[in-house]
Protein backbone atom coordinates (compact mmCIF):
# COMPACT_ATOMS: atom_id res chain seq x y z
CA UNK A 1 0.00 0.00 0.00
CA UNK A 2 3.03 2.11 1.20
CA UNK A 3 4.52 1.67 -2.36
CA UNK A 4 1.57 2.57 -4.41
CA UNK A 5 0.71 5.71 -2.41
CA UNK A 6 4.93 6.83 -3.21
CA UNK A 7 4.13 5.37 -6.87
CA UNK A 8 0.86 8.10 -7.14
CA UNK A 9 2.77 10.96 -5.81
CA UNK A 10 5.87 10.37 -7.84
CA UNK A 11 4.07 10.38 -10.75
CA UNK A 12 1.72 13.43 -9.96
CA UNK A 13 5.26 15.22 -9.40
CA UNK A 14 6.23 13.96 -12.46
CA UNK A 15 3.22 15.54 -14.17
CA UNK A 16 4.16 18.60 -12.68
CA UNK A 17 7.66 19.02 -13.33
CA UNK A 18 6.80 18.13 -17.00
CA UNK A 19 4.00 20.52 -17.38
CA UNK A 20 6.50 22.83 -15.85
CA UNK A 21 9.17 22.14 -17.88
CA UNK A 22 6.83 22.95 -20.87
CA UNK A 23 5.32 26.10 -19.97
CA UNK A 24 9.24 27.22 -19.42
CA UNK A 25 10.07 26.37 -22.74
CA UNK A 26 11.58 29.53 -24.45
CA UNK A 27 10.18 28.97 -28.22
CA UNK A 28 6.44 28.70 -26.41
CA UNK A 29 3.81 31.12 -25.77
CA UNK A 30 1.70 31.24 -22.77
CA UNK A 31 -1.19 32.32 -23.30
CA UNK A 32 -3.94 33.04 -19.65
CA UNK A 33 -7.03 31.97 -19.94
CA UNK A 34 -9.85 32.01 -17.37
CA UNK A 35 -11.12 28.70 -17.55
CA UNK A 36 -11.09 25.63 -18.98
CA UNK A 37 -13.10 24.83 -22.15
CA UNK A 38 -15.38 22.08 -22.45
CA UNK A 39 -14.73 20.93 -26.52
CA UNK A 40 -11.66 20.86 -28.95
CA UNK A 41 -13.95 19.54 -32.11
CA UNK A 42 -14.84 22.60 -34.09
CA UNK A 43 -18.64 21.43 -34.62
CA UNK A 44 -19.08 22.33 -31.03
CA UNK A 45 -16.83 25.22 -30.75
CA UNK A 46 -19.10 27.86 -28.36
CA UNK A 47 -17.05 29.88 -26.57
CA UNK A 48 -14.64 32.07 -27.61
CA UNK A 49 -11.51 30.10 -26.14
CA UNK A 50 -12.53 26.93 -28.01
CA UNK A 51 -12.96 28.61 -31.16
CA UNK A 52 -9.49 29.97 -30.89
CA UNK A 53 -8.22 26.57 -30.12
CA UNK A 54 -10.07 24.47 -32.44
CA UNK A 55 -9.10 26.94 -35.34
CA UNK A 56 -5.44 26.53 -34.75
CA UNK A 57 -5.78 22.74 -34.88
CA UNK A 58 -8.36 22.08 -37.88
CA UNK A 59 -7.59 23.51 -41.47
CA UNK A 60 -10.29 25.49 -43.22
CA UNK A 61 -10.69 25.93 -47.01
CA UNK A 62 -9.77 29.36 -46.96
CA UNK A 63 -8.47 31.87 -44.41
CA UNK A 64 -8.83 35.86 -43.92
CA UNK A 65 -7.29 38.97 -43.30
CA UNK A 66 -8.94 42.12 -41.63
CA UNK A 67 -8.81 45.28 -43.69
CA UNK A 68 -9.33 48.36 -41.35
CA UNK A 69 -9.71 50.96 -43.78
CA UNK A 70 -12.45 49.09 -45.88
CA UNK A 71 -13.64 47.45 -43.09
CA UNK A 72 -14.01 43.78 -44.36
CA UNK A 73 -12.56 40.66 -44.47
CA UNK A 74 -9.25 40.25 -46.94
CA UNK A 75 -9.96 36.19 -48.02
CA UNK A 76 -6.82 33.47 -48.85
CA UNK A 77 -6.42 30.01 -49.50
CA UNK A 78 -5.98 28.06 -46.45
CA UNK A 79 -6.41 23.92 -47.08
CA UNK A 80 -7.01 25.22 -50.66
CA UNK A 81 -4.82 26.34 -54.03
CA UNK A 82 -7.34 28.08 -55.50
CA UNK A 83 -10.82 28.38 -56.67
CA UNK A 84 -12.80 30.09 -59.56
CA UNK A 85 -16.22 31.47 -59.80
CA UNK A 86 -18.66 30.45 -62.35
CA UNK A 87 -19.48 33.87 -64.49
CA UNK A 88 -22.83 33.81 -62.44
CA UNK A 89 -21.60 33.15 -59.10
CA UNK A 90 -23.67 30.20 -58.09
CA UNK A 91 -21.14 27.98 -57.89
CA UNK A 92 -17.22 27.41 -56.89
CA UNK A 93 -14.88 24.95 -57.82
CA UNK A 94 -12.00 24.51 -55.11
CA UNK A 95 -8.93 22.68 -55.60
CA UNK A 96 -7.03 21.71 -52.34
CA UNK A 97 -3.24 20.82 -51.39
CA UNK A 98 -2.20 17.23 -52.34
CA UNK A 99 -0.14 16.73 -49.66
CA UNK A 100 -1.93 17.75 -46.96
CA UNK A 101 -1.93 14.78 -43.99
CA UNK A 102 -4.05 14.25 -40.87
CA UNK A 103 -2.14 13.61 -37.65
CA UNK A 104 -2.61 9.88 -37.96
CA UNK A 105 -0.62 9.97 -41.54
CA UNK A 106 -4.09 9.65 -43.70
CA UNK A 107 -4.28 12.00 -46.75
CA UNK A 108 -7.13 14.51 -46.39
CA UNK A 109 -9.51 14.54 -49.82
CA UNK A 110 -12.26 16.61 -50.52
CA UNK A 111 -14.42 13.28 -49.25
CA UNK A 112 -13.41 14.60 -45.64
CA UNK A 113 -14.98 18.34 -47.08
CA UNK A 114 -18.20 17.23 -48.17
CA UNK A 115 -18.31 15.00 -44.88
CA UNK A 116 -17.57 18.13 -42.66
CA UNK A 117 -20.19 20.56 -44.24
CA UNK A 118 -23.09 17.55 -44.01
CA UNK A 119 -22.07 17.71 -40.32
CA UNK A 120 -22.25 21.09 -39.81
CA UNK A 121 -25.61 21.28 -41.07
CA UNK A 122 -26.88 18.44 -39.67
CA UNK A 123 -29.39 19.51 -36.69
CA UNK A 124 -28.64 15.96 -35.07
CA UNK A 125 -25.07 17.22 -34.15
CA UNK A 126 -26.44 20.28 -32.92
CA UNK A 127 -23.28 22.42 -34.35
CA UNK A 128 -22.66 25.93 -33.51
CA UNK A 129 -22.67 26.45 -37.30
CA UNK A 130 -26.60 25.45 -37.49
CA UNK A 131 -28.82 28.47 -39.59
CA UNK A 132 -25.13 29.65 -41.81
CA UNK A 133 -26.13 27.81 -44.74
CA UNK A 134 -28.79 29.41 -46.24
CA UNK A 135 -26.67 29.94 -49.63
CA UNK A 136 -26.86 26.04 -49.89
CA UNK A 137 -29.20 23.73 -51.30
CA UNK A 138 -30.74 22.54 -48.18
CA UNK A 139 -33.88 20.34 -46.72
CA UNK A 140 -36.40 21.83 -45.00
CA UNK A 141 -34.59 21.42 -41.19
CA UNK A 142 -31.89 23.12 -42.58
CA UNK A 143 -29.38 20.50 -43.60
CA UNK A 144 -27.19 20.80 -46.51
CA UNK A 145 -28.45 18.51 -50.01
CA UNK A 146 -25.09 16.95 -50.86
CA UNK A 147 -26.32 15.41 -53.87
CA UNK A 148 -27.20 18.71 -55.54
CA UNK A 149 -24.36 21.02 -53.80
CA UNK A 150 -21.13 18.86 -54.56
CA UNK A 151 -19.84 17.99 -57.32
CA UNK A 152 -16.21 15.49 -56.40
CA UNK A 153 -14.09 15.38 -59.81
CA UNK A 154 -11.32 13.92 -57.84
CA UNK A 155 -9.95 13.15 -54.45
CA UNK A 156 -8.24 17.42 -54.50
CA UNK A 157 -10.96 18.85 -56.57
CA UNK A 158 -14.49 20.08 -56.38
CA UNK A 159 -17.49 21.79 -57.44
CA UNK A 160 -19.59 23.31 -55.00
CA UNK A 161 -22.72 24.55 -56.10
CA UNK A 162 -24.97 27.21 -54.31
CA UNK A 163 -29.14 27.50 -54.47
CA UNK A 164 -30.66 29.61 -56.80
CA UNK A 165 -31.09 33.52 -56.38
CA UNK A 166 -28.80 32.70 -53.43
CA UNK A 167 -25.59 35.28 -52.93
CA UNK A 168 -22.90 33.45 -51.41
CA UNK A 169 -19.57 34.49 -50.66
CA UNK A 170 -15.64 32.34 -49.62
CA UNK A 171 -17.17 32.97 -45.77
CA UNK A 172 -19.67 30.17 -47.33
CA UNK A 173 -16.76 27.30 -47.37
CA UNK A 174 -15.55 28.64 -43.90
CA UNK A 175 -15.75 25.70 -41.59
CA UNK A 176 -12.57 23.80 -40.22
CA UNK A 177 -12.60 20.34 -42.11
CA UNK A 178 -12.99 17.34 -40.08
CA UNK A 179 -11.89 13.59 -40.79
CA UNK A 180 -14.14 11.52 -41.81
CA UNK A 181 -12.46 8.30 -41.44
CA UNK A 182 -11.92 8.97 -37.98
CA UNK A 183 -15.66 10.22 -37.26
CA UNK A 184 -18.25 8.91 -39.88
CA UNK A 185 -18.63 5.56 -37.59
CA UNK A 186 -19.54 7.65 -34.51
CA UNK A 187 -23.56 8.44 -33.86
CA UNK A 188 -23.97 11.85 -35.06
CA UNK A 189 -25.92 12.88 -31.98
CA UNK A 190 -22.82 11.35 -29.79
CA UNK A 191 -20.16 13.16 -31.40
CA UNK A 192 -20.29 16.54 -28.44
CA UNK A 193 -19.20 13.44 -26.09
CA UNK A 194 -16.98 11.17 -28.18
CA UNK A 195 -13.30 10.32 -27.39
CA UNK A 196 -12.02 12.71 -30.33
CA UNK A 197 -12.92 15.50 -28.69
CA UNK A 198 -10.25 14.11 -25.81
CA UNK A 199 -7.41 12.76 -28.84
CA UNK A 200 -8.55 14.68 -32.26
CA UNK A 201 -6.76 13.79 -35.31
CA UNK A 202 -5.89 17.13 -36.71
CA UNK A 203 -4.84 18.88 -39.58
CA UNK A 204 -3.93 22.70 -38.39
CA UNK A 205 -0.28 24.57 -37.61
CA UNK A 206 -0.92 22.58 -34.77
CA UNK A 207 -1.62 19.64 -32.78
CA UNK A 208 -2.48 19.07 -29.33
CA UNK A 209 0.01 17.38 -27.50
CA UNK A 210 -1.86 17.32 -23.98
CA UNK A 211 -4.61 18.66 -22.16
CA UNK A 212 -4.45 18.45 -18.45
CA UNK A 213 -7.45 19.33 -17.16
CA UNK A 214 -8.32 22.67 -15.50
CA UNK A 215 -4.79 23.14 -15.99
CA UNK A 216 -3.33 23.83 -19.03
CA UNK A 217 -3.50 22.39 -22.98
CA UNK A 218 -0.75 22.52 -25.11
CA UNK A 219 -0.83 22.72 -28.94
CA UNK A 220 2.98 22.27 -30.88
CA UNK A 221 3.55 23.38 -33.64
CA UNK A 222 3.08 20.66 -36.45
CA UNK A 223 6.20 21.57 -38.35
CA UNK A 224 4.86 18.85 -41.22
CA UNK A 225 1.69 21.25 -41.82
CA UNK A 226 3.22 23.91 -44.57
CA UNK A 227 2.41 26.64 -41.86
CA UNK A 228 5.79 26.39 -39.80
CA UNK A 229 9.07 28.46 -40.93
CA UNK A 230 12.27 28.37 -38.79
CA UNK A 231 11.99 30.79 -35.96
CA UNK A 232 8.44 30.33 -35.65
CA UNK A 233 7.24 29.79 -32.36
CA UNK A 234 7.39 25.93 -31.45
CA UNK A 235 4.04 26.30 -29.35
CA UNK A 236 1.29 27.88 -27.93
CA UNK A 237 0.54 26.74 -24.24
CA UNK A 238 -3.16 28.22 -22.39
CA UNK A 239 -2.72 27.87 -19.34
CA UNK A 240 -6.12 27.89 -16.87
CA UNK A 241 -5.68 30.87 -14.71
CA UNK A 242 -9.19 31.03 -12.73
CA UNK A 243 -8.51 34.56 -11.13
CA UNK A 244 -7.89 37.84 -13.21
CA UNK A 245 -5.31 38.81 -10.29
CA UNK A 246 -3.33 36.09 -11.04
CA UNK A 247 -3.35 36.43 -14.54
CA UNK A 248 -2.20 39.51 -14.22
CA UNK A 249 0.62 38.36 -11.78
CA UNK A 250 2.23 35.70 -13.51
CA UNK A 251 2.08 38.39 -16.72
CA UNK A 252 4.08 40.63 -14.78
CA UNK A 253 6.74 38.05 -13.86
CA UNK A 254 6.56 36.33 -17.33
CA UNK A 255 5.00 32.91 -16.11
CA UNK A 256 2.22 34.31 -19.09
CA UNK A 257 3.06 35.80 -21.82
CA UNK A 258 -0.02 37.24 -23.16
CA UNK A 259 -3.72 38.03 -21.12
CA UNK A 260 -6.70 39.10 -22.49
CA UNK A 261 -8.99 41.86 -21.24
CA UNK A 262 -7.11 43.56 -19.19
CA UNK A 263 -8.78 45.88 -16.97
CA UNK A 264 -8.50 49.68 -17.80
CA UNK A 265 -7.56 50.35 -14.59
CA UNK A 266 -4.58 48.42 -15.24
CA UNK A 267 -3.49 49.21 -18.33
CA UNK A 268 -1.27 52.56 -17.29
CA UNK A 269 0.37 50.29 -14.48
CA UNK A 270 1.37 47.09 -16.94
CA UNK A 271 2.50 49.87 -19.64
CA UNK A 272 5.13 51.24 -17.16
CA UNK A 273 6.80 47.62 -17.90
CA UNK A 274 9.33 47.56 -20.27
CA UNK A 275 8.22 43.81 -21.16
CA UNK A 276 4.69 44.69 -21.93
CA UNK A 277 3.27 46.08 -24.37
CA UNK A 278 -0.97 46.65 -24.43
CA UNK A 279 -3.13 47.09 -27.24
CA UNK A 280 -6.59 47.66 -27.05
CA UNK A 281 -9.13 46.23 -29.77
CA UNK A 282 -12.64 47.12 -30.05
CA UNK A 283 -15.85 47.24 -32.14
CA UNK A 284 -16.54 43.74 -31.69
CA UNK A 285 -17.94 42.46 -28.25
CA UNK A 286 -21.30 44.17 -26.61
CA UNK A 287 -22.72 42.99 -23.32
CA UNK A 288 -26.50 43.46 -23.20
CA UNK A 289 -29.49 41.92 -21.23
CA UNK A 290 -31.96 39.82 -22.83
CA UNK A 291 -35.61 40.21 -22.37
CA UNK A 292 -37.76 37.09 -23.56
CA UNK A 293 -40.45 38.06 -25.52
CA UNK A 294 -42.03 34.87 -24.53
CA UNK A 295 -42.70 32.44 -21.68
CA UNK A 296 -43.83 28.51 -21.45
CA UNK A 297 -46.88 28.62 -19.28
CA UNK A 298 -47.92 24.54 -18.47
CA UNK A 299 -46.51 23.36 -21.43
CA UNK A 300 -47.77 25.94 -23.52
CA UNK A 301 -46.28 29.69 -25.38
CA UNK A 302 -47.53 32.49 -24.13
CA UNK A 303 -46.34 36.61 -24.37
CA UNK A 304 -43.83 36.82 -21.75
CA UNK A 305 -46.37 39.38 -19.13
CA UNK A 306 -43.06 41.72 -18.23
CA UNK A 307 -41.09 41.90 -21.23
CA UNK A 308 -43.08 41.05 -24.34
CA UNK A 309 -44.26 44.89 -24.57
CA UNK A 310 -41.29 46.72 -26.00
CA UNK A 311 -42.23 49.92 -24.05
CA UNK A 312 -41.65 48.04 -21.09
CA UNK A 313 -38.52 47.23 -22.47
CA UNK A 314 -37.30 50.97 -23.41
CA UNK A 315 -37.92 52.12 -19.81
CA UNK A 316 -35.91 49.19 -18.16
CA UNK A 317 -33.23 50.85 -20.44
CA UNK A 318 -33.83 53.80 -19.59
CA UNK A 319 -33.45 53.20 -16.07
CA UNK A 320 -30.13 51.56 -16.59
CA UNK A 321 -26.91 53.98 -16.26
CA UNK A 322 -24.86 52.75 -18.76
CA UNK A 323 -22.51 55.44 -18.72
CA UNK A 324 -21.33 54.98 -15.25
CA UNK A 325 -20.16 51.44 -16.76
CA UNK A 326 -18.09 53.13 -19.37
CA UNK A 327 -16.66 55.72 -17.42
CA UNK A 328 -15.97 53.96 -13.63
CA UNK A 329 -15.49 50.51 -14.55
CA UNK A 330 -14.28 50.71 -17.82
CA UNK A 331 -12.28 53.88 -17.93
CA UNK A 332 -13.82 54.68 -21.05
CA UNK A 333 -12.15 51.84 -22.92
CA UNK A 334 -15.70 51.50 -25.01
CA UNK A 335 -18.73 53.56 -25.90
CA UNK A 336 -22.17 53.06 -25.30
CA UNK A 337 -24.20 50.66 -27.62
CA UNK A 338 -27.06 52.02 -29.94
CA UNK A 339 -27.81 48.37 -31.69
CA UNK A 340 -26.26 45.16 -33.08
CA UNK A 341 -24.35 46.68 -35.88
CA UNK A 342 -20.73 47.07 -35.22
CA UNK A 343 -18.92 50.14 -35.15
CA UNK A 344 -15.94 48.87 -37.04
CA UNK A 345 -18.88 49.08 -39.86
CA UNK A 346 -18.08 52.92 -40.65
CA UNK A 347 -20.78 54.86 -42.15
CA UNK A 348 -23.14 51.99 -41.35
CA UNK A 349 -24.91 53.45 -38.49
CA UNK A 350 -25.82 57.23 -39.08
CA UNK A 351 -26.48 59.94 -36.74
CA UNK A 352 -29.61 59.65 -35.70
CA UNK A 353 -29.15 56.48 -34.01
CA UNK A 354 -28.03 57.47 -30.49
CA UNK A 355 -28.71 54.94 -27.31
CA UNK A 356 -31.05 55.52 -25.04
CA UNK A 357 -30.26 58.07 -22.87
CA UNK A 358 -30.48 57.55 -18.58
CA UNK A 359 -33.70 58.98 -16.93
CA UNK A 360 -35.16 57.03 -14.69
CA UNK A 361 -38.32 59.63 -14.09
CA UNK A 362 -39.12 58.58 -17.84
CA UNK A 363 -38.47 54.96 -17.05
CA UNK A 364 -40.91 55.34 -14.47
CA UNK A 365 -43.55 57.20 -16.73
CA UNK A 366 -43.35 54.55 -19.27
CA UNK A 367 -44.10 51.63 -16.73
CA UNK A 368 -47.06 53.91 -15.30
CA UNK A 369 -48.82 54.31 -18.74
CA UNK A 370 -48.39 50.79 -19.79
CA UNK A 371 -50.25 49.63 -16.19
CA UNK A 372 -47.37 49.14 -13.89
CA UNK A 373 -48.36 50.88 -10.11
CA UNK A 374 -46.94 50.40 -6.36
CA UNK A 375 -50.96 49.75 -5.41
CA UNK A 376 -50.06 47.97 -2.32
CA UNK A 377 -46.80 50.72 -1.18
CA UNK A 378 -44.10 47.91 -0.63
CA UNK A 379 -41.98 49.44 -3.39
CA UNK A 380 -42.88 46.91 -5.63
CA UNK A 381 -44.71 48.21 -9.20
CA UNK A 382 -47.65 45.36 -9.78
CA UNK A 383 -50.46 45.26 -12.74
CA UNK A 384 -53.33 42.92 -12.34
CA UNK A 385 -52.08 40.97 -9.05
CA UNK A 386 -49.03 40.29 -10.40
CA UNK A 387 -45.70 42.24 -9.00
CA UNK A 388 -42.51 43.18 -11.28
CA UNK A 389 -40.24 41.04 -9.81
CA UNK A 390 -38.05 38.28 -12.20
CA UNK A 391 -34.51 36.61 -12.27
CA UNK A 392 -32.26 37.90 -14.29
CA UNK A 393 -29.34 35.11 -14.84
CA UNK A 394 -25.36 36.09 -15.23
CA UNK A 395 -22.59 33.23 -16.50
CA UNK A 396 -20.27 33.61 -13.40
CA UNK A 397 -16.49 34.58 -13.87
CA UNK A 398 -16.56 38.14 -15.60
CA UNK A 399 -15.96 40.77 -12.83
CA UNK A 400 -17.43 43.34 -15.29
CA UNK A 401 -20.74 41.88 -15.59
CA UNK A 402 -21.17 40.95 -12.00
CA UNK A 403 -20.59 44.92 -10.79
CA UNK A 404 -22.72 45.91 -13.54
CA UNK A 405 -25.55 43.47 -12.59
CA UNK A 406 -25.37 45.09 -8.76
CA UNK A 407 -25.24 48.56 -10.35
CA UNK A 408 -28.20 47.73 -12.29
CA UNK A 409 -30.80 45.82 -9.62
CA UNK A 410 -29.98 48.34 -7.31
CA UNK A 411 -31.13 50.95 -10.29
CA UNK A 412 -34.01 48.86 -11.14
CA UNK A 413 -35.25 48.76 -8.02
CA UNK A 414 -35.05 52.55 -7.49
CA UNK A 415 -37.86 52.67 -10.31
CA UNK A 416 -40.19 49.73 -8.30
CA UNK A 417 -38.66 46.56 -10.37
CA UNK A 418 -37.38 43.87 -8.03
CA UNK A 419 -34.65 41.94 -9.70
CA UNK A 420 -32.95 38.76 -8.60
CA UNK A 421 -29.43 37.88 -9.51
CA UNK A 422 -28.51 34.17 -10.66
CA UNK A 423 -25.27 33.36 -11.10
CA UNK A 424 -24.36 30.50 -13.07
CA UNK A 425 -21.64 28.44 -14.21
CA UNK A 426 -20.94 29.08 -17.84
CA UNK A 427 -21.99 25.85 -19.42
CA UNK A 428 -24.73 25.51 -17.36
CA UNK A 429 -26.10 29.25 -18.40
CA UNK A 430 -25.40 28.07 -21.98
CA UNK A 431 -27.43 24.96 -21.44
CA UNK A 432 -31.11 27.31 -20.19
CA UNK A 433 -30.34 29.74 -23.18
CA UNK A 434 -30.76 27.07 -25.88
CA UNK A 435 -33.94 26.16 -24.05
CA UNK A 436 -35.72 29.56 -23.22
CA UNK A 437 -35.21 28.83 -19.97
CA UNK A 438 -34.76 32.56 -18.17
CA UNK A 439 -36.90 35.65 -18.57
CA UNK A 440 -33.69 38.00 -18.60
CA UNK A 441 -30.44 37.41 -18.89
CA UNK A 442 -26.87 39.47 -18.88
CA UNK A 443 -24.34 38.25 -21.53
CA UNK A 444 -21.84 39.66 -23.99
CA UNK A 445 -21.88 38.85 -27.87
CA UNK A 446 -19.36 38.76 -30.37
CA UNK A 447 -20.26 40.02 -33.89
CA UNK A 448 -19.33 37.53 -36.75
CA UNK A 449 -16.99 39.21 -39.48
CA UNK A 450 -18.21 38.88 -41.60
CA UNK A 451 -21.32 40.34 -39.96
CA UNK A 452 -24.52 37.71 -39.56
CA UNK A 453 -27.47 39.61 -38.14
CA UNK A 454 -29.35 36.64 -39.02
CA UNK A 455 -28.34 33.94 -36.92
CA UNK A 456 -29.73 36.64 -33.85
CA UNK A 457 -32.28 38.66 -35.36
CA UNK A 458 -34.33 36.40 -38.31
CA UNK A 459 -37.81 34.90 -36.79
CA UNK A 460 -37.10 31.66 -38.63
CA UNK A 461 -35.79 29.43 -35.47
CA UNK A 462 -33.66 27.12 -38.53
CA UNK A 463 -31.77 30.60 -39.62
CA UNK A 464 -31.05 32.08 -35.95
CA UNK A 465 -30.11 29.43 -33.66
CA UNK A 466 -29.39 32.62 -31.11
CA UNK A 467 -32.30 33.86 -31.27
CA UNK A 468 -32.79 33.73 -27.71
CA UNK A 469 -35.16 36.32 -27.07
CA UNK A 470 -37.96 34.98 -29.81
CA UNK A 471 -37.52 37.90 -31.59
CA UNK A 472 -39.87 38.45 -34.62
CA UNK A 473 -40.22 41.45 -37.04
CA UNK A 474 -41.46 40.74 -40.52
CA UNK A 475 -39.69 44.04 -42.04
CA UNK A 476 -36.39 43.25 -40.51
CA UNK A 477 -36.77 39.51 -42.15
CA UNK A 478 -36.80 41.06 -45.17
CA UNK A 479 -33.60 43.21 -44.88
CA UNK A 480 -31.45 40.47 -43.73
CA UNK A 481 -32.76 38.67 -46.64
CA UNK A 482 -31.87 41.77 -48.79
CA UNK A 483 -28.16 41.76 -47.12
CA UNK A 484 -27.78 38.16 -49.04
CA UNK A 485 -28.82 39.71 -52.63
CA UNK A 486 -26.10 41.32 -54.57
CA UNK A 487 -26.56 45.15 -53.80
CA UNK A 488 -23.88 47.66 -54.03
CA UNK A 489 -21.82 48.66 -50.62
CA UNK A 490 -23.95 51.72 -50.94
CA UNK A 491 -26.97 49.24 -50.49
CA UNK A 492 -25.46 46.87 -48.22
CA UNK A 493 -24.71 49.21 -45.20
CA UNK A 494 -28.05 50.91 -45.67
CA UNK A 495 -29.78 48.31 -45.27
CA UNK A 496 -27.25 47.74 -42.13
CA UNK A 497 -28.19 50.98 -40.83
CA UNK A 498 -32.05 50.10 -41.23
CA UNK A 499 -32.20 46.81 -39.93
CA UNK A 500 -29.71 48.18 -36.48
CA UNK A 501 -32.54 51.47 -36.18
CA UNK A 502 -35.22 48.99 -36.53
CA UNK A 503 -34.06 46.57 -33.90
CA UNK A 504 -33.15 48.94 -31.32
CA UNK A 505 -36.30 51.04 -31.46
CA UNK A 506 -37.80 47.44 -30.47
CA UNK A 507 -35.32 46.89 -27.68
CA UNK A 508 -35.51 42.93 -27.37
CA UNK A 509 -32.04 43.42 -25.92
CA UNK A 510 -30.83 46.40 -23.38
CA UNK A 511 -28.08 47.32 -25.53
CA UNK A 512 -25.20 48.26 -22.73
CA UNK A 513 -21.49 49.05 -24.36
CA UNK A 514 -19.17 48.14 -26.94
CA UNK A 515 -15.89 47.00 -25.52
CA UNK A 516 -12.49 47.82 -26.39
CA UNK A 517 -10.51 44.84 -24.46
CA UNK A 518 -7.21 45.60 -23.60
CA UNK A 519 -4.83 43.19 -24.17
CA UNK A 520 -1.35 42.52 -22.97
CA UNK A 521 1.95 40.57 -24.06
CA UNK A 522 5.38 40.06 -23.75
CA UNK A 523 7.33 41.88 -26.29
CA UNK A 524 9.70 39.50 -26.81
CA UNK A 525 6.89 37.82 -29.06
CA UNK A 526 7.76 39.40 -32.41
CA UNK A 527 5.00 39.95 -35.48
CA UNK A 528 1.47 39.33 -33.36
CA UNK A 529 -1.16 40.93 -34.81
CA UNK A 530 -3.68 42.84 -32.69
CA UNK A 531 -7.12 43.00 -34.81
CA UNK A 532 -10.90 42.00 -34.78
CA UNK A 533 -10.31 38.63 -35.87
CA UNK A 534 -8.64 37.50 -32.62
CA UNK A 535 -6.02 38.02 -30.60
CA UNK A 536 -4.11 35.19 -31.56
CA UNK A 537 -5.30 34.94 -35.44
CA UNK A 538 -2.14 33.73 -37.48
CA UNK A 539 -0.38 33.46 -34.60
CA UNK A 540 1.55 30.43 -36.44
CA UNK A 541 4.01 33.81 -37.31
CA UNK A 542 4.31 34.28 -34.30
CA UNK A 543 8.67 34.13 -33.38
CA UNK A 544 10.45 34.74 -30.24
CA UNK A 545 13.55 37.73 -29.94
Amino acid sequence: MKRFLFLSVFTILLLVKCTSDQIENKQNVVVGVPADIESLIPLFAFSYEEGNISELLFQSLVQHRWDYEKAELISEPMLAVNWEWTTDSSSIIVNIKENVLWSDSVKLTVQDIVFSFDLYSDPAVQSRALGYFENFYTDEKGRIDIEKTFEISSDYSVKINFAENSSPSLTDIDHPILPKHALESIERSQLVNSEFNQKPITSGPFKLTKWVRNQAIFLEADKTSGFFNPGSINGIIFKIVPEYTSRLLQLINGELDLVENIKPEDVKRLQQNDRIDVIAVGGRQYDYIGWNSIEIWEGQTRPNRFFSNRNVRKALTHALNREEIVKEYLYNYGKLSAGPVSPLYKGAIDESTVPLDYDPELAKQILSNEGWYDTDGNGILDKEGLEFSFDMYVPSGNPRRKFAATLFKNELRAIGVDVNIVYLEFGAFMDGLFIKQYDSWMAGWQTPLPINLKIQWHSNSNLSPMNFTSYKNAKVDELLTKLDENISREEYFATLNNINKIIYDDQPFAFLYWINNANAFNNKIVNIDFNPLGVIHHCWEWSIK
